[in-house]
């Protein structure tokens, strides 16, 4: 392997690590904030669908009997395993399908679903109690939920009484109708809520599934080993401490990772901001111009060249010369719409771009025309005459073409300053 490619490995692991990094920290967050209205829709979706589900099922199908006891026996050890929470892309990875599939030989498959549900609940409000500004709403909780809803209704169909050599093909059958109930929960509540891209998805899901296929043997054996008995659920004690040994290592770990990924995100930002203006400089530009080379949609560009900075220089001196660019600096920045991508740069010198993605030719026009107009209400210093500047802007029908629509708007520049007869420099 060649140094050129020893080096290029090593940049898209560090570009994988900060983004796995930043999905955490996103989720993180999340967690600590009110969600977005689509997310809100998602939890009615999943939630209200699993309750409605449940409630439906215990009306056409009651069990004859409810134990309480080992149902909160149930509930205690989901709890348990509900507080050790795996850190993963956009979300977290519980280890609760021993407690499940434990579950699952020793209730009615009907009320088995109450078993997550209740746990998620009671490890949401106690987690709370240990982090105030968490946020857990109840419809996300039930929709979490969903993945109790196959198993059962497989244990349910099959009438599994007691383990034997059959049980096994129905274990293997409701582990995989937890997959399918997980797997499109997760999507209703992340692609769809969130906005999450799918591949993110499938690629925590596969974590979470070859885990899921680890522990299910687990609470099987579990339930084996103390038939009919509460005692089933000790059996998973120790396996469940070690899972939240190693979760506080892990969790100690992306710690750091997260700290890390937000120095280098920092530092790497400040390496791209012009340090008078604050604006985006010329590396940030590049990037930008390289980034939507190989995209099909329209990009719009706005160029803007100050007048006068030399003359402003030489007769007032170069701290009125600053002055003149960060103002204009400002009218640029208020110009930028704050959406699709937009950037406002600082190309060097008395140089400045505006570069906005998806933009077509009226649009791009009326950015350079409410930037002169912010313009002519600019001011260097106090006393001095409006800021002035010369605009030119292209348009870019495809990201193939965005060095003719740099040429395109440089040339609009070197027209506007010849009908003002101002010098370029």
């Amino acid at each position: 392997m060649s140094p050129r490619s020893d080096v290029v490995e090593r940049d898209l692991d560090l570009i994988e690590a900060i983004s796995e990094a930043a999905d955490i920290r996103e989720a993180r967050d999340r967690a600590h904030s009110e969600r977005a209205v689509p997310d809100r829709m998602s939890g009615y979706l999943t939630g209200g669908s699993f309750v409605a589900a449940l409630g439906l099922w215990l009306v056409l199908a009651p069990p004859q009997f409810i134990p309480l006891g080992m149902l909160a026996a149930c509930i205690a050890a989901h709890v348990a395993a509900a507080s050790i929470e795996f850190e993963i892309g956009p979300g977290t990875a519980l280890p609760t399908t021993p407690v499940l599939f434990a579950s699952l030989f020793l209730l009615p498959p009907q009320i088995v679903p109450l078993v997550p549900l209740a746990g998620l609940v009671i490890a949401a409000y106690a987690a709370r109690l240990r982090d105030p500004d968490r946020r857990e709403r109840l419809s996300v909780l039930a929709g979490s939920s969903w993945h109790a809803v196959g198993p059962a209704a497989v244990f349910a169909v099959a009438g599994v009484h007691g383990f034997t050599i059959a049980t096994v093909g129905v274990c293997a059958a409701a582990l995989g109708a937890q997959f399918g109930c997980d797997a499109a929960a997760s999507w209703v509540r992340n692609c769809y809520g969130l906005e999450l891209p799918t591949a993110k998805l499938v690629e925590a899901l596969r974590f979470t599934f070859l885990a899921d296929l680890t522990l299910a043997p687990i609470g099987v054996a579990a339930a084996f080993a103390a038939p009919g008995s509460a005692g089933a659920l000790l059996f998973l004690a120790g396996p469940i401490f070690l899972l939240a040994m190693l979760q506080r290592d892990r969790e100690h770990q992306i710690d750091r990772a997260v700290v890390l990924s937000e120095a280098f995100t920092q530092s790497a930002d400040r390496a791209r901001r012009d340090v008078l203006t604050g604006l985006r400089n010329r590396l940030a530009w590049e990037e930008a111009l390289a980034h939507h080379a190989d995209k099909p949609a329209p990009v719009g560009v706005v160029l803007a060249d100050v007048d006068g900075l030399k003359a402003t220089n030489d007769t007032l001196g170069h701290d009125a010369g600053d002055r003149l660019l960060v103002a204009v600096a400002a009218a640029i920045s208020d110009a930028t719409p704050n959406e699709g991508g937009a950037i406002a740069a600082r190309l060097g010198g008395d140089e400045f771009g505006i570069m906005l993605p998806g933009a077509l030719a009226s649009r791009t026009a009326s950015v350079a025309d409410a930037l002169r107009r912010i313009l002519g209400t600019a001011y260097g210093s106090p006393g001095a005459s409006s800021v002035g500047a010369s605009i030119g802007y292209g348009l870019a029908r495809s990201g193939a073409m965005l060095d003719n629509a740099t040429q395109e708007a440089d040339r609009g520049v070197y027209f506007d300053k010849s009908r003002k007869d101002v010098g370029r420099h």
